[in-house]
């Protein structure tokens, strides 16, 4: 084919038989280059474009079916794909129901808006500055230093007590900034361990030798806002990751050195191969070196990792306000029943505790037989060895706090005082404080706020107030500077977008019209159907967030528990619970991801610990609700105030 003058002159070497190797060679280069642009631009330009092909890839369902249950299914499935694939801030994609909803002529802007400033939110507002006022006072790294002082330092009964440790504090604490602190002190002991065994073997070192052993510093305590940010420790340079010394000096007690050989007093040290050995690699991202590694670091550092994680989440499930998803489920049955009947913090903790308990207990055991073991693997002598290094540390770091303070027996009491108020407000068994009002005129964000208010109020120290110093100033407990830093602001944006949706899929009757498909359950016995609704639930929060899930299932579980006459809670209950149940990815939740991250383990790992765990938390779950929920929460009749809105509705 002849070529054409106008024809660029790299397509003229495709039209030209006579091209040279060379041309075609220049050619290939060339496209390359126009192929790598493009994919650059493409995965630079990904985001935006997911965040306009998606709404555009949807826009049939409420075109083509027209109807109000469809255009509820688009906006549900648009914020659902946003929060699985995080193309704009969980937050935001919050946000979308204020825009959606009353272009769609589904709910007016003004209730939408309520959505996002409701009773729940002043209550978790008030929970939140409770959380932050334990932090700042440094009353929980007390209170988990002596657990775990307590508990011992051996391997299987220091996971026993990090395990408990987080979840108890779970219970009352953020999640997050629990997880991020258990973390801190778990990498300084392992740490520390490391660098006090390596100190043995250089004693022992016979032929000079020396090699280093790996450390992963990090400051042992901080604020929640520098968790993640490594101060300078033994080993590590400025940013956390793990240096090697070139020789030097070794009693420089920044230098580590080791013996050729693995000391027995050391089963969980990660060796690295003198500098002049073969196959020695350096990783510039801090994260080790490709070593000859005893394949017990590894499992140690998982176990307590993987222990931390769980945790953390059953203790959210303990108590009612441990958790927004909880009181989620609180807020559904208040506006669609107008009750909550028999659910209040006292029954919930009755409830709850057990099973945190329990699932703390069967995360233990299962944590010793993948990780552990049960027999022992190295000398008694050995073991006694490695306690008393942990013993030691955690004992240096819990006499630098120093004698309780007034600040702590200040936060201490009132969030006693506060729980105590909680509970006696509809205790169940007998008169609560609540009967003094008109019925939902004092809710349970009454205590939260009243809480609130004192941590701005009271004094952080009473020694020197009443002297003639004039340096000596009334400081509050927690100032509104350290507030604005850790609250999560976007947190309320999340919950109001999760509760609009709700609200939006009832109003537009799509819960009734997916309830009215669900028929077939009808002839399923209910332990069936509590069975496979709690796998559905446990299953589908490892894809989406917790909260998400437990917005849109619960309504429709509410529906089909009214077609088949049973007790609400029945179901709604362990699926909520169950919700907060995820285990096995590293994007399913924020302490997922941080404990991947910081642990440095695959995630063919957690999905290997965490799919058992899923598993069973899937079996405990309905088994513990049959056995004795159905006696706290009079389950064996079917309430009158969920016929009386059934019949409403019908």
């Amino acid at each position: 084919m002849a070529s054409n003058s106008t024809t660029p002159r790299v397509l003229k070497y495709w039209y030209s038989p006579m091209a040279t190797a060379r041309q075609l060679e220049e050619t290939d280069r060339i496209c390359m280059r126009v192929i790598e642009r493009i994919v650059k631009v493409t995965v630079r330009f990904w985001r935006p474009l997911q965040v306009i092909s998606l709404p555009l890839l949807l826009l049939p369902i409420p075109i083509l079916i027209n109807t109000q249950e469809a255009k509820c299914v688009y906006m549900i499935a648009l914020m659902t794909l946003y929060w699985m694939t995080e193309v704009v801030p969980m937050a935001v994609t919050g946000m979308i129901p204020i825009v959606l909803l009353p272009i769609l002529g589904i709910l007016s802007p003004d209730r939408v808006a309520r959505n996002y400033m409701k009773d729940i939110m002043v209550m978790v507002w008030g929970i939140l500055v409770i959380a932050i006022g334990i932090e700042t006072s440094n009353l929980h790294k007390r209170i988990a230093l002596r657990i775990l002082l307590t508990i011992g330092t051996r391997p299987r009964w220091l996971l026993l007590g990090f395990i408990l440790t987080t979840g108890l504090l779970s219970m009352c604490v953020n999640g997050l900034a629990i997880c991020a602190m258990m973390v801190s002190i778990a990498e300084s002991i392992l740490q520390e361990t490391e660098h006090a065994k390596s100190v043995a073997w250089r004693h022992e070192n016979e032929n000079g030798v020396h090699m280093e052993v790996i450390s992963e510093g990090n400051s042992l305590f901080g604020s929640i806002d520098s968790q993640l940010d490594s101060a300078p420790t033994r080993g590590c340079d400025t940013n956390g990751n793990a240096v090697l010394s070139a020789g030097g000096d070794p009693s420089s007690p920044d230098q580590v050195f080791t013996s050729p050989e693995p000391s027995p007093l050391d089963p969980y040290t990660e060796i690295i191969l003198p500098a002049d050995s073969p196959g020695k690699t350096k990783s510039s991202q801090g994260n080790g070196l490709l070593s000859a590694t005893k394949k017990k670091t590894t499992n140690l550092r998982m176990a307590l990792y993987l222990g931390i994680l769980y945790s953390s989440a059953f203790g959210t499930t303990a108590m009612l306000n441990g958790s927004p998803v909880n009181l989620v489920l609180f807020d559904i049955l208040r506006n669609r029943y107008g009750t909550t009947g028999s659910l209040n913090f006292l029954s919930w903790m009755a409830f709850g505790v057990p099973i945190n308990m329990v699932m703390l207990l069967v995360s233990w055991l299962w944590l010793q037989v993948l990780y552990i073991g049960f027999r022992r693997r190295t000398s008694r002598r050995a073991e006694e060895s490695q306690a008393d290094v942990i013993k030691n540390f955690l004992t240096q770091k819990y006499s630098e706090l120093g004698s309780i303070r007034f600040e702590e027996v200040e936060v201490l009491t009132i969030f006693i005082a506060i729980v105590a108020l909680w509970i006696m407000r509809e205790p169940g068994y007998t008169r609560g404080w609540g009967e003094l009002f008109a019925p939902n005129v004092v809710t349970e964000s009454a205590p939260s706020i009243l809480a609130a208010i004192l941590f701005f109020i009271l004094p952080k120290r009473i020694s020197g107030l009443c002297s003639a110093d004039d340096d000596v100033k009334w400081e509050p407990i927690l100032d509104w500077k350290t507030l604005q830093k850790k609250m999560p602001w976007g947190l309320f944006l999340f919950i109001g977008g999760g509760i609009s949706m709700g609200e939006a899929a009832q109003v537009s009757g799509l819960t009734a019209w997916i309830g009215q498909q669900m028929s077939v359950f009808q002839s399923l016995p209910p332990v069936a159907i509590l069975f496979i609704t709690c796998a559905l639930c446990v299953f589908l929060t490892e894809l989406m967030s917790n909260l998400a899930t437990a917005s849109i299932t619960l309504p429709i579980l509410a529906s089909i528990c009214e077609d088949l006459r049973i007790h609400p809670l029945y179901l709604m209950l362990p699926t909520v619970i169950g919700c907060t149940y995820a285990f096995m990815l590293p994007v399913a939740t924020i302490n997922n991801a941080l404990i991947h991250e910081r642990s440095g383990m695959k995630t063919i790992d957690m999905v290997k610990a965490g799919l058992p765990m899923n598993i069973f938390s899937i079996i405990l779950l309905p088994s513990l609700l049959i056995s004795y929920g159905t006696f706290i929460f009079d389950m064996g009749e079917y309430p009158a105030w969920a016929e009386q809105h059934r019949e409403a509705g019908s």
